[in-house]
């Protein structure tokens, strides 16, 4: 899953409302972690966290964003 993820399509979502959104995957210190960008007003905005994996058995990424 590490890499870097770029939107051809999405649902409506409230943290992602610009455009060219693009979200990469690192893994760092026994997790994961995340960078997302999109250009909102033209402007390239950019959020950082961390992503470890769930507990819960569904193969899913938990993650937090400072």
């Amino acid at each position: 899953y590490t890499g870097e993820w770029i939107e051809v399509s999405r649902y409506p979502q409230p943290t992602q409302t610009g455009q060219c959104n693009r979200a990469k995957y690192e893994p760092v210190n026994g997790g994961i972690s995340v960078t997302n960008r999109q250009v909102v007003n033209q402007r390239l905005a950019t959020i950082s966290g961390q992503a470890v994996a769930s507990t819960d058995g569904f193969g899913r990424l938990e993650v937090t964003f400072s």
